[in-house]
């Protein structure tokens, strides 16, 4: 499995704390079928918990692949922050 960040999520990712562990368990859950949204054309939307806290208050995060092998980590913002990807976003990405 090979797993990808983009440079701007890595930031992201370190400003928010979440370790490469809870990326992991999250693409295993994605293996499993266990998707929030799939985006089409091999995006997807994916809960990642917050450190300390559920799911349900954590982070959102958009995640390419190929459905092999490939993962990449494109997106990723805080629930409180957005509420959702909008049309145009979705369309660039």
């Amino acid at each position: 499995m090979l797993i990808l960040k983009t440079f701007s999520f890595m930031k992201w990712q370190k400003k928010s704390s979440i370790k490469d562990t809870a990326l992991i368990e999250a693409l295993h859950e994605i293996e499993q079928g266990l998707v929030d949204a799939d985006l089409g054309s091999g995006l997807f939307k994916k809960r990642i918990a917050r450190p300390g806290f559920g799911k349900r208050s954590g982070f959102r995060t958009l995640i390419a692949t190929n459905l092999n092998n490939r993962w990449i980590f494109i997106f990723g913002f805080a629930k409180n922050e957005k509420d959702n990807v909008d049309s145009a976003e979705l369309l660039a990405l």
